[in-house]
């Protein structure tokens, strides 16, 4: 039937474009019809020998033979007419019977486009409920892998920091304290009342601002300080008392005696040293009176207890207090050049309580004379990148040229030992020198107050210390051994003839690195004044394994009465349909946040320091006078670890396995890699522009691994309460921001949980495959 109806459109379709022709031809082979009939006649008439009998084949009548004898021509052109007649009716009949055939087939075509429309509609629908089947299939299991891994982890456990607090479960329980009779030196173990710090998330010390004269300098610091509580009650769990100066030392001397558990710990500071002495002269400097800890510049002789008391940090700040001219030079360092125009400069006077000193080691005086003749050279050699400067002033008359008077009362107050070397005030020379020398001929190398404040000279100008010696640097909790590793380059004595060759060898690259660490280890322990209080909490925190406190968090202020919008609409699918172009890309929650201090012991940073945990070396990254919720160098477990049948090593792991003939689907559904499931936060920048907020916001629809969105009002003004927001799949939280600055965007907001964050503006609209391309 197909067939025949295709065969009578082509002739249809001929006949149409060829009417004319085909009325001519018809006339035409009418004529010549009528013209063979007629001859046929007159030759039956003239040469038949039959008897025909005429017929009327108009009206189906026969002519009897009565009638022949009229004229045949005139007969036979009288039904002429009749034919045409005949032979138009049959032409419009053919006519019709096509047009009749046109419009049917017209009615079939436009049956089969509606019903191919009807399929390809419900090839979509199939297609998107595929789609939703999918997306809900790996939204469930999600949700169980969400419910197994949270019934399951019940050996889990993660400090949800700082909101837990331990605390003893038999309050009964005290520890064991000493004595002030004890003849042991005291540790961090016997002599700290760790019955007060049993209670704290991090140290806490309290302090009596009225104790002494020389609280007023600290009182603002103490108070700005999140260790700081006000009062030093058991209610306030106050781990340690800060005091200062002798007064301080007496207090806590009285206190001791008692062996209170209620008591904290004094920690006795000592801004003079030479206070320190007056108290040990009382004791004849006898250590085991003092069941308290001490921090002062210097110690005398003997009386330092390792691993207990504390040399209080230099701070730069301090010293320029004393020496305007060690801090004339106030233009800011630069890291490049790397190499200067001197290579090496070392200016000291040597202090001794006889004013001079000249009764060095052997090892000592071979040092000085290799030092004075490098020095000697260097000028001979006239090259400016091998010059060395060495200057050691040991006469009166030398040393009055070093140190202003003021500078030196300084000195002598912090100053206990028989001998030591001090940089002169003129830093002029480490300004211009790649390198600066530091060394000493204490004996106590690493309790040295001069090659203290010979190093921080080096840092605060950009030369790169060179310490010449087999002895230490003194380093606590705060300012490690690693950390010196970094900045300072150490040379034994009896290679002083190679130092020049040595120091030339380093590269440029390496010159600008050993600075830039430098430079960080300066400006954030030792520079400000402030950094000398924070810089000692830090070190008796991580001695006696506390954490540094949380990072403060940005308060978000809602932009109306709560966080989310009062009206919401929902959204149609189409106006989704140009970023939501693709197939499954993951699930669509649960909403699940980040997990947070994990490393609150072991990690970088403001962490315990117990130990050290971190895939990457450079611990100048974190701020460790904070402890954040997480950073990037966090270590990730072996990759065998979601395999494994422990549910302690695979919590949180979502592997990709069993993908074959999925076409990705496991791919699509986990996020793989050795870290725990997790989402992104979206933070959105916008200023008055609601309606295109608003087309941003519906482009995030169904979008996967999406946690929450945060909507920044950049307009001191509030929204208004009757506008109506989207109604997505996760939160909207409206934050009206302080004032208008496009930085809000990077503020730390306590309403942000993930680790990832996604910062746009409220113009910028994604495809859901550009989004999670980049999230992955």
């Amino acid at each position: 039937m197909i067939f025949l109806l295709r065969n009578m459109r082509n002739h249809y379709l001929m006949v149409r474009h060829n009417r004319k022709c085909f009325l001519l031809c018809t006339c035409l082979l009418t004529i010549v019809f009528l013209y063979i009939i007629i001859s046929l006649w007159n030759s039956s008439l003239s040469g038949t020998c039959h008897q025909l009998l005429p017929r009327n084949y108009l009206t189906e009548k026969v002519i009897p033979h009565n009638k022949k004898n009229g004229n045949l021509f005139l007969n036979s052109a009288s039904t002429l007419p009749f034919l045409i007649d005949e032979l138009m009716r049959i032409n419009h009949s053919v006519h019709d019977e096509l047009i009749d055939l046109h419009q049917r087939r017209k009615e079939l075509v436009d049956a089969n486009s509606i019903l191919q429309n009807q399929v390809e509609r419900l090839r979509s629908i199939l297609v998107e409920h595929s789609r939703q089947i999918m997306r809900l299939r790996a939204t469930l299991d999600s949700y169980k892998q969400a419910i197994s891994e949270n019934t399951a982890s019940s050996t889990v456990f993660y400090s949800k920091w700082p909101i837990v607090q331990l605390k003893p479960n038999n309050q009964n329980m005290n520890f064991p304290t000493v004595i002030a009779s004890s003849n042991k030196l005291c540790t961090i173990e016997s002599c700290i009342n760790w019955n007060r710090c049993r209670c704290t998330r991090f140290m806490k010390f309290c302090t009596d601002l009225s104790d002494s004269n020389s609280v007023t300098s600290f009182e603002e610091l103490l108070q700005s300080s999140p260790h700081f509580t006000v009062s030093c009650n058991i209610d306030n769990c106050a781990c340690l008392r800060l005091t200062f100066g002798i007064r301080g030392a007496e207090k806590c001397m009285q206190e001791s005696t008692l062996t209170s558990i209620n008591s904290p710990t004094c920690v006795v500071l000592f801004s003079n040293s030479l206070e320190l002495d007056q108290i040990y002269q009382r004791y004849n400097y006898s250590a085991n009176q003092f069941n308290f800890l001490l921090v002062a510049n210097s110690f005398p002789e003997n009386t330092f207890r390792n691993e207990f008391d504390f040399l209080l940090p230099i701070n730069y700040d301090i010293l320029c207090m004393y020496s305007k001219k060690a801090c004339s030079n106030s233009s800011p360092l630069r890291l490049l050049p790397g190499r200067r125009s001197l290579l090496l400069s070392f200016k000291v006077g040597i202090l001794s309580k006889n004013h001079v000193g000249k009764n060095y080691s052997s090892l000592t005086n071979f040092t000085i004379q290799h030092l004075k003749q490098m020095d000697t050279d260097s000028h001979e050699m006239n090259k400016s990148t091998s010059f060395i400067s060495i200057s050691i002033y040991e006469s009166t008359d030398e040393l009055e040229n070093c140190w202003s008077d003021k500078y030196k009362e300084y000195l002598l107050q912090n100053f206990l030992s028989d001998s030591d070397w001090f940089p002169c005030e003129d830093t002029s020379s480490l300004r211009m020198s790649t390198f600066g020398l530091i060394m000493t001929d204490a004996k106590s190398s690493h309790m040295s107050f001069g090659l203290r404040i010979q190093l921080i000279n080096c840092l605060a100008n950009g030369a790169i210390p060179v310490f010449i010696g087999n002895g230490g640097i003194y380093t606590d909790e705060a300012i490690d051994s690693e950390l010196l590793s970094k900045v300072i380059i150490r040379v034994p004595r009896p290679r002083v003839e190679e130092l020049p060759v040595i120091l030339q060898s380093l590269s440029e690259a390496h010159i600008v690195e050993i600075r830039r660490q430098g430079q960080i280890l300066f400006k954030r322990l030792l520079k400000h004044k402030s950094s000398q209080l924070t810089t000692l909490l830090l070190a008796v925190s991580r001695r006696l394994g506390f954490p540094q406190p949380p990072a403060p968090q940005w308060v978000s202020l809602p932009a109306y009465g709560e966080f989310q919008p009062p009206k919401q609409y929902p959204i149609h699918k189409e106006n989704n349909l140009q970023v939501d172009l693709d197939d499954f890309l993951g699930p669509i929650g649960p909403q699940q946040s980040s997990i947070s201090y994990q490393s609150n012991y072991t990690g970088l940073g403001g962490s315990a320091r117990l130990a050290i945990v971190s895939v990457h070396s450079d611990s100048n990254m974190a701020n460790p006078f904070w402890l954040f919720p997480s950073t990037p160098w966090e270590p990730s477990l072996p990759s065998d670890a979601p395999f494994v049948p422990y549910g302690s090593t695979k919590h949180g792991l979502r592997p990709i396995n069993h993908s074959i003939n999925l076409a990705g689907y496991e791919f699509n559904m986990n996020l793989g890699g050795m870290y725990p499931y997790e989402q992104f936060t979206i933070v959105v920048l916008t200023y008055d522009r609601f309606n295109l907020l608003c087309q941003t916001l519906e482009s995030f629809l169904n979008l996967p691994y999406l946690h929450s969105i945060l909507v920044i009002w950049n307009n001191p003004v509030p929204p208004n309460p009757n506008l109506s927001w989207p109604q997505l799949h996760v939160p909207i939280k409206v934050i009206l921001s302080q004032n208008n600055s496009l930085n809000n965007r990077f503020l730390p907001y306590d309403l942000i949980e993930t680790d990832a964050v996604l910062s746009v503006d409220d113009d910028i609209q994604l495809r859901h495959d550009e989004i999670i391309f980049g999230f992955r």
